[in-house]
């Protein structure tokens, strides 16, 4: 009888320079909600151990497969392949990339509110990948519903994502609605928009004239409503903001 000789088979890998990434990019840039794919491998006796780690991702196989569906914007930063093997306790190799998601320009916008003739700055601030925006004029519209045009207005820039208007000596004419637009070469994922666009709302509050009866008379009625706005249809009443609002003695009024 011949006995079969047995060869043992001694644990060994992964090699610190036998990792591999495929593709072998070590930077991605991809737009936000493109797809991942990225396999890390090594040689190990036994089967390799793979752990994937980055942003919103921690994950621990055998297969070594990143995939993501839809990349985020907050996923951007550096992923780490680190590949152990399990009969060796402290044996491990590491490969890593880092990873840019471009996205659209994500707009705010504030504006200080004045009494007439007094100063409005108006800001629109700026927030995607890449950073290279290109801002567009400033348009006011009407605050109804029809969003009628009433005319565009130069941007001062402030900084790279930042530019402002200033309105001096504002009027009731200045009220309305102020549309931003801004691009970085990026299409929202789901409209294909190119060009992103924020709005606030400015009012110019105007000093009411009354003769001394109408004052009277209006001051005792707000005296004894609780509520805290009220629509004018009082005929005496000298001047007023067309369809807008104004304060009087912290109550907030309509004219209609």
């Amino acid at each position: 009888m011949t006995k079969q000789s047995s060869i043992a088979k001694i644990p060994d890998g992964p090699d610190v320079n036998g990792i591999n990434l495929s593709p072998s990019n070590t930077s991605y840039q991809l737009t936000e909600l493109s797809p991942l794919d990225v396999q890390c491998s090594a040689t190990c006796l036994p089967q390799c151990i793979y752990q994937w780690m980055g942003p919103g991702i921690s994950q621990r196989d055998s297969k070594g497969l990143l995939s993501v569906s839809k990349i985020s914007r907050n996923q951007a930063g550096t992923f780490t392949c680190t590949v152990t093997n399990p009969r060796i306790p402290g044996n491990s190799a590491m490969a890593r990339f880092s990873l840019i998601v471009y996205y659209p320009p994500v707009l705010a916008m504030k504006a200080s509110n004045t009494s007439k003739g007094g100063r409005v700055v108006i800001n629109c601030t700026a927030s995607g990948v890449p950073d290279n925006y290109t801002f567009y004029k400033l348009t006011h519209v009407a605050p109804d519903v029809s969003r009628t045009i009433i005319r565009d207005l130069e941007l001062t820039r402030v900084s790279n994502s930042d530019v402002s208007f200033t309105i001096e000596g504002g009027t009731y004419q200045d009220t309305g609605l102020y549309v931003c637009k801004a691009s970085n070469g990026i299409r929202h994922y789901s409209s294909g928009q190119l060009i992103m666009e924020d709005m606030v709302s400015v009012w110019i509050t105007a000093l009411l004239l009354y003769d001394s009866y109408c004052t009277y008379h209006l001051l005792y009625y707000l005296e004894l409503l609780e509520s805290g706005s009220y629509i004018l249809f009082d005929s005496c009443v000298k001047h007023l903001i067309h369809g807008q609002h104004f304060e009087l003695q912290g109550k907030l009024l309509l004219s209609a």
